[in-house]
């Protein structure tokens, strides 16, 4: 699992759905929770989290140009590939961290990625998951 530290910046909530907005850095990532039956003490702005995602919902783009509805986005450089008959293992390094995708080996090939490109890494709002900062 992913993980990328940041602060609450806002919450718009409709419903039983809230938007969280989070600041990493100079990037900013959305997150969508659902509404719990008790508040969530950390769930506020200005309340340091974690941002959680899997391996394989971290998509890559190399040389992205375009409108995509995917929000959170981040640039990395790509340290290393580990690459299998089926999936490859993308490590990415993103500011100070280290973060991980895992992707076709026929996309790795397809995108002609090696270690040192440049790349824009994607995940979609409803697959980020929200944890307080330790």
């Amino acid at each position: 699992m992913n993980q990328v530290s940041g602060e609450i910046v806002s919450i718009e909530t409709h419903g039983h759905l809230s938007l969280v907005q989070v600041r990493s850095g100079q990037d900013r990532f959305s997150a969508l929770v659902v509404d719990y039956a008790d508040p969530v003490p950390y769930l506020k702005a200005g309340e340091p989290v974690n941002l959680l995602f899997k391996e394989n919902e971290l998509f890559l783009a190399k040389g992205f140009s375009g409108e995509l509805s995917i929000q959170n986005r981040f640039p990395g450089t790509i340290r290393g590939i580990t690459r299998g008959k089926l999936l490859s293992r993308v490590v990415l390094d993103y500011g100070s961290r280290q973060i991980t995708s895992v992707i076709t080996t026929r996309a790795v090939d397809q995108m002609s990625l090696e270690p040192g490109d440049e790349v824009i890494g994607m995940v979609k709002t409803n697959e980020m998951l929200l944890s307080p900062h330790d």
